[in-house]
């Protein structure tokens, strides 16, 4: 800021309480006696700028005339002052002297308000001028209440503003309207209308307020609906790729299974902002109405998971799935010369049962390899059958008594070169079971007074494709 002054005009420029006379301001700058001087109730800061005492409380001393005290201008030189009438809290700073090398007698005073530079709560702003409007008013329709959100009006240190929120039934007339909804001043930006009519529209506007009780423009105008809230259920956990449909129904007699963990999932629909509370975890809807889901669930029984959901207007609905880690051991029975084997339980018909040749047991490949989760390929070229899964590549070839795992040549029997792959008369591949399941990091046994062939088998964590 930069004032004019010139010798001999007397009192150029008043600070603090603006008059008609010029002698009862509480700051002015002077120029009718000589060089620019600083007159009125003030004091002198000799330490830094942004160090500078606050004025006392209490003020200073009521004076007849600021020409009581007067005190030449100093560039770098701090004033602080205090309004009687309004009571404001100020200080300046001289910045720079210029004096004019053509009219010796004319000054530019250059100054800096301190509230401006580093937000001093020495200075409040007075009582007479009217804070500064909210702005960016939004609301989130409820179910017979609608919240309402802005972005908080420019405050100066030292000056306390509050909000009061204004309702119309027509749109413009909440700017006319000199009653607020709330008796008292909010100080949060966000105010929740409760009591409403489900389908009628309302307009608001905020108007903010001073401790001096003055009041800003309007705000922006905004309107709502209110309608019943339907949060929605919770979602139907999805298939792996290609899969059949995850088994159960979310009850505690039918929980879910589920394969992954921890259990991730997107859930949608919700109002945007909406809280969701899920196993202890906080989530909040974002602007397309979702939330993704990440929950660790605890092997070998039930997991309770409950759930709350609070709407931006404070409505709340609560509840509780089940869920269940699915086992991916597999546990394998097959016996010598039976058509059927057991996975996990559950009776799987063999078209070629297990036989014994060298001295060994040997296994159908296909329908052991696919029960333990493994992929299978033959190349009749080359006679040869090929079990993989994302760590192990086993490749057998009929008749011959060496394989290859993983690129390295591994005999299939070190003790008797006679023990290879063989096709029976069904036409189907038979592997020795002990080298293919072991290969692949299963625990084997034999019965041999039940003639059974027991495999237990924990599949490998593959990642996922990308």
């Amino acid at each position: 800021m930069k004032l004019d002054c010139k010798i001999g005009d007397g009192f150029d420029f008043s600070l603090g309480n603006k008059t008609i006379d010029p002698t009862l301001a509480d700051l002015v700058v002077d120029c009718g006696f000589g060089a620019p001087r600083m007159c009125g109730r003030y004091i002198r800061n000799a330490v830094d700028f942004a160090d500078a005492e606050c004025v006392p409380a209490e003020g200073y001393p009521a004076v007849s005339s600021v020409k009581e005290n007067c005190q030449n201008i100093e560039v770098g030189a701090t004033y602080a002052f205090k309004t009687i009438n309004e009571q404001n809290y100020a200080k300046i700073k001289i910045e720079g002297i210029w004096q004019d090398p053509v009219d010796p007698t004319h000054y530019e005073i250059t100054i800096k308000w301190m509230y401006q530079s580093n937000g001093s709560p020495c200075f409040i702003g007075g009582s007479k001028e009217p804070p500064s409007k909210p702005y960016n008013l939004n609301c989130v329709p409820g179910d017979r209440a609608i919240k309402l959100q802005w972005t908080a009006a420019f405050a100066p240190p030292g000056k306390v503003i509050s909000y009061y929120v204004y309702r119309a039934d027509e749109s413009g007339q909440a700017q006319k309207n000199k009653s607020p909804i709330h008796d008292f001043p909010v100080s949060l930006t966000q105010y929740t209308d409760v009591g409403l009519t489900n389908g009628k529209t309302y307009y608001y506007i905020v108007r903010t307020i001073d401790q001096f009780g003055n009041i800003s423009e309007a705000s922006n105008e905004t309107f709502c609906q209110p309608k019943a809230v339907h949060p929605p259920t919770f979602p139907q956990p999805l298939p792996p790729a290609g899969g059949a449909p995850v088994p159960g129904d979310g009850s505690f007699d039918n929980p879910w299974v589920i394969e992954q963990n921890p259990w991730e999932f997107d859930w949608c629909g919700f109002q945007p902002q909406t809280l969701v509370i899920i196993a202890g975890t906080q989530y909040v809807a974002d602007g397309n109405g979702c939330i993704h889901v990440s929950i660790t669930l605890k092997p070998g029984g039930k997991n309770q998971i409950e759930y709350t959901i609070i709407t931006p207007t404070g409505d709340t609905l609560s509840g509780s799935i089940w869920a269940t880690l699915k086992d991916t051991n597999v546990h394998i029975e097959l016996w010598i010369g039976k058509g059927y084997m057991m996975v996990n339980n559950q009776q799987i018909t063999l078209e070629q049962p297990p036989e014994i040749s060298s001295g060994r047991t040997f296994i159908p490949i296909r329908a052991v390899s696919e029960a333990l989760g493994c992929e299978i390929a033959w190349d009749q070229n080359q006679r040869k059958v090929t079990v993989s899964n994302c760590l192990n590549k086993i490749e057998l070839w009929i008749k011959k008594p060496t394989a290859v795992v993983n690129g390295t040549p591994i005999a299939i029997d070190d003790k008797d070169k006679t023990v290879v792959p063989y096709i029976s008369k069904a036409g189907r591949t038979l592997v020795p079971f002990r080298f293919i399941s072991e290969t692949l990091g299963a625990n084997v046994q034999y019965d041999g007074n039940e003639k059974k062939v027991i495999i237990d088998y924990t599949p490998p964590k593959c990642p996922k494709n990308p």
